[in-house]
């Protein structure tokens, strides 16, 4: 979702855009309704909140987005300023849904864990107040005394807003309601009978819409450029199963499939039939007119009009880049195939000049066959308006391709003025596509492979000096270059705390929970920890690469971390013996 709502830039970076000058007042301006309700900050002087302004950190939550789970150490206060809001029991069950407020005010201010759950219902803009930057504020300030009395003196609001909130997730969690609630948010959250974008159907849908424009692409052009006698019966029952497809497909759109708009997923009919009414119905809708019955039913299904009458069914066309890209999609997340960008934008770019060359060759082969003077034309002057369609179409495409990708080699003649102004207009659409496109993309492509070689060559080039200037021993230099080796080649230079940072704190959280919370939930030394209290600990997780040989706890030695091992061997030694894991 960050992509296009901020262009990919998250809400930290996406501030220190602003000028220094104005980023405390464009944060004071958003949150100063909230802030004028924040217990105890409401009550300090100006300058006390001036520094909470300006610590405070933007962040945007998508649907299902967890800001906090039950029993976890409150590590922020949440300033809502748009989206939806609900609190959940352990158990999942909402008894509250909010907007626009403070979220974990009690907590946060009584130095205690959160008392319940709180995910995002769809996209969800806040502040966040580290525990942290509140301390340090308050003893920056010399606040520490006054904060400690103020405290005691409003204990009871913070007591009566906390007991009201585990009253009710006690009353949820032992009341028979709450598994009955539980399912009814499960079977609710997808109306029956939508279609999510990610179903195996979706895909294969999309997969033969691909082949079908494909078709629409190269057989109207041949029909409306080449003379036929008439359209058999075979082509009949395949343009009629196209047109009878894409009908299908606009009723699918109106009421089965769901769409992901602005990075978010819409299931609801009327949401998403709207947004196809804006975007596309009525392209769709003129492409499906049923051509084929027309042209049988008045006698068209002969000759150029043919492909005229079905001209307009190109509008489907405009719909091949989406179809691609939900193809490569697929290639990449249900097979073992990774398509690059750089690769995908070349495929693209050579399949949108292949059928540029078609449809070019097709319209001169037109110009040339209706020519009103018989040997004014190209066809005529190379001597094959005898010829086969097919080795006229070879010869039609053979000029097409040349002059687009600007060779020009000239052995297929230019004769009429027609046929000159047209060829002027493909040497331009060919210096365009070819000499600009094709060559920025593959300079991309090869740029992007040096640069990264480059840096791999130089990193160990340096590291090789290095260990060389200090003498480090042969068999530890080895240990180092089969470390930046593992790191180049089996990891391909990818830097996994680099990833997860790029990810919101939500999704970072349920990753790292994905792989540790189990592990950490099984250890003995946790057992009395509460799931929350765990949660605590997966925040302060992070990747770490272990090489061959490295030690990473020895007996007798202060261990000051926690290791839960994902892949790989490890060797436990201890007064038993070694144990291999």
């Amino acid at each position: 979702a960050l992509w296009p709502t901020q262009k990919g830039v998250k809400g930290k970076k996406l501030f220190g855009f602003v000028p220094r000058s104005l980023r405390s007042e464009l944060k004071l301006d958003i949150v100063s309704p909230l802030l004028n309700k924040t217990f105890f900050i409401k009550d300090c002087k100006t300058d006390f909140i001036v520094a909470v302004v300006n610590s405070l950190t933007f962040e945007m939550y998508i649907p299902d987005d967890v800001l906090f789970y039950e029993g976890e150490k409150c590590h922020s206060l949440w300033y809502l300023c748009s989206g939806e809001v609900d609190y959940l029991t352990a158990q999942k069950v909402k008894f509250q849904s909010v907007s626009n407020c403070l979220i974990g005010e009690c907590s946060f201010f009584g130095f205690e864990p959160y008392v319940c759950t709180a995910k995002a219902v769809d996209k969800c803009e806040v502040f966040f107040l580290t525990m942290q930057d509140f301390l340090n504020h308050l003893e920056d300030y010399n606040l520490i005394d006054d904060y400690v009395d103020y405290l005691e003196l409003h204990q009871d609001k913070l007591s009566r807003s906390k007991a009201s909130i585990v009253k009710m997730t006690q009353n949820l969690n032992s009341s028979k309601m709450a598994k009955m609630m539980v399912t009814t948010v499960e079977q609710t959250s997808i109306p029956k009978g939508v279609i999510l974008p990610d179903t195996k159907f979706r895909k294969v849908w999309d997969i033969v819409a691909l082949t079908f424009v494909t078709i629409l692409a190269i057989s109207i052009p041949l029909e409306i450029s080449f003379e036929y006698n008439g359209i058999s019966l075979t082509y009949f029952i395949i343009d009629s199963i196209l047109d009878l497809f894409f009908i299908l497909d606009i009723y699918a759109r109106l009421s089965r499939f769901a769409i992901i708009r602005d990075g978010f997923l819409i299931t609801s009919r009327a949401e998403f039939r709207k947004v196809y009414f804006a975007e596309g119905f009525y392209g769709d809708l003129l492409s499906v007119t049923p051509a084929s019955f027309f042209g049988y039913a008045t006698g068209l299904a002969r000759g150029q009009a043919y492909g005229f009458l079905r001209l307009f069914q190109l509008v489907r066309v405009q719909r091949f880049e989406k179809y691609m890209n939900s193809f490569f999609e697929t290639l990449n997340t249900d097979t073992n195939l990774i398509i690059s960008t750089g690769l995908m934008r070349t495929i693209q770019t050579f399949l949108l000049t292949i059928f540029l060359c078609h449809w070019l060759a097709c319209a001169y082969h037109f110009i040339g066959h209706s020519a009103t003077d018989a040997d004014d034309n190209w066809l005529a002057a190379d001597q094959i308006l005898s010829y086969p369609l097919g080795k006229r179409y070879l010869r039609a495409f053979y000029w097409a391709l040349y002059t687009v990708t600007t060779v020009g080699y000239g052995s297929v003649p230019v004769i009429s003025i027609a046929e000159r102004i047209f060829a002027m207009v493909v040497m331009l659409v060919g210096a365009v596509l070819c000499d600009a496109g094709i060559t920025a993309i593959l300079t991309a492509i090869v740029s992007e492979k040096d640069h990264q070689a480059g840096t791999n060559n130089r990193r160990i080039q340096c590291c090789k000096t290095f260990m060389k200037n200090m003498f480090i021993p042969k068999d530890l230099q080895d240990r180092v270059l089969d470390y930046y080796n593992y790191i180049d080649t089996e990891l391909q230079n990818i830097d996994e705390e680099m990833i997860l940072e790029d990810l919101s704190s939500s999704l970072k959280s349920e990753i790292i929970a994905l792989f540790c919370f189990d592990s950490l939930r099984r250890s003995v030394a946790l057992e009395s920890f509460s799931d929350g209290a765990v949660i605590s600990m997966l925040k302060n997780m992070v990747p770490y690469l272990a090489i061959p040989g490295e030690n990473i706890s020895e007996i007798g030695k202060e261990s000051k971390a926690i290791y839960v091992l994902q892949r790989g061997r490890m060797t436990i030694s201890d007064s038993v013996g070694p144990e291999e894991i």
